[in-house]
């Protein structure tokens, strides 16, 4: 696909069109950027999820690499995304997600792309062996890294040894006109199998414990009264669902809790909610959820991790307590429940701050325009021969480090 004369093509790559704030992420820039400046597409690595359709049907091509993740296959799996680059021949590739990032890179300098632009959304604490070797053999094929977090971007320079030239900041920011409820707060809880006459409490996430705490949420309600006139909800997938629900049977919390599973209308959970909480453990830079909550004015509860303290000031715009303690978050909740007042102050609040800060998607997709078409000015040529063979080279270190990794997890599953 050749971008009409005048305009640059961005080719935005990520790893699934799921529910995740990385892949919503994704949407938001392929539907916001100016369709006069830009011609826009996407290339997941694999083609499920909801995603999908959202895009096609507001006109953004969608292609499908077809990846399988499994190392023996990743020599003809690398292949076709490499073609698949070239056939798009975008003046900018964009690349969203882990593993997906080094795939990506890998592809866009052996389609020769010049620009070669790669998001950072977390702090990413969780890296091994792997990652590391990866994160230094691909940083040449970077043009600049996008951190959607101060500390996310602090972090990638002083304890994975970033240049600091290299790393910009671009806050992730909500689409105000998209967090406009589709119904009323009472048949919106309706929908999600809540009582409208009840406070609501949720958590919005993929249902990952380890990194999202959703086992915190359930341990703190437990923690509650049982009389208190209030109701709760998980919304989002994940492959941690029969264990939660097994916690909270365990718990007995019953019909306290709704899991509503994944939902794509954000806007209608968040209007549905009274209270959000995010009780993550770890890997956090901006929840993209935490945004778009302050912005419809919810009182939000929230884990002192990551850049969360960046934008919740406690007290003043939200609460914030320390991860994995439930007493804390029980205590957090509760004081919100049973002080309304205060809860609709915190959110108040939390919405002005946000938008003193002019924290919008829109002018994060004008900056990040402002930024494509710089970039795009100052990095004319194509890379260089050095460079494709350095890339080739770290795939081949790459399914190496898999299939050892593969190895030594078959080898201890077969001990007695």
């Amino acid at each position: 696909m050749t971008a009409a004369p005048g305009r640059l093509s961005v080719l935005l790559l990520c790893g699934s069109f799921h529910l995740g704030g990385s892949e919503r992420n994704v949407v938001q820039i392929a539907t916001g950027l100016d369709r006069a400046r830009f011609t826009v597409s996407v290339l997941g690595l694999t083609g499920d999820g909801p995603l999908r359709e959202q895009l096609e049907s507001r006109g953004v091509p969608v292609r499908e690499a077809g990846w399988s993740f499994d190392p023996h296959r990743l020599w003809p799996e690398f292949e076709r995304l490499q073609e698949q680059v070239e056939e798009v021949a975008p003046d900018i590739i964009h690349i969203f997600n882990y593993p997906t990032i080094y795939f990506g890179l890998a592809a866009g300098v052996g389609a020769n792309v010049p620009v070669r632009v790669v998001a950072i959304q977390a702090r990413d604490t969780w890296k091994g062996w792997t990652e590391w070797i990866m994160d230094r053999m691909i940083r040449p094929a970077v043009t600049v890294y996008l951190a959607d977090g101060d500390g996310a971007r602090r972090f990638a320079i002083h304890h994975q040894g970033l240049n600091p030239d290299r790393v910009r900041l671009l806050y992730d920011g909500p689409d105000l006109a998209g967090l406009i409820p589709s119904s009323s707060t009472t048949a919106l809880r309706e929908r999600f199998g809540l009582r409208p006459d009840r406070p609501a409490v949720g958590v919005v996430a993929r249902l990952q414990d380890a990194h999202k705490g959703q086992s915190v949420f359930l341990r703190s309600i437990a923690r509650l009264p049982a009389d208190l006139a209030a109701q709760f909800i998980l919304v989002g997938g994940g492959e941690d669902e029969p264990v939660l629900r097994k916690l909270a049977e365990d718990l007995g919390l019953g019909d306290r809790v709704v899991f509503a599973g994944p939902q794509p209308q954000l806007a209608d959970v968040l209007h549905a909610l009274d209270i959000l909480v995010i009780p993550s453990l770890r890997f956090e830079s901006v929840p993209k959820i935490l945004l778009e909550g302050m912005a419809v004015g919810r009182a939000v509860v929230a884990s002192r991790v990551g850049d969360i303290p960046e934008l919740v000031e406690d007290g003043v715009t939200g609460i914030l307590v320390e991860p994995g303690e439930p007493a804390s978050l029980a205590a957090a909740i509760l004081r919100l429940l049973t002080h309304p007042d205060e809860a609709k102050a915190l959110g108040d609040q939390a919405r002005a701050a946000l938008r003193s800060r002019g924290m919008t998607l829109s002018q994060s997709l004008a900056t990040l325009s402002d930024l494509y078409e710089l970039l795009a000015a100052s990095q004319g040529e194509s890379p260089r021969l050095l460079l494709r063979v350095r890339m080739r080279r770290a795939m081949t270190v790459y399914r190496m480090l898999r299939l050892v990794d593969q190895r030594r997890r078959s080898l201890v599953s077969q001990r007695p």
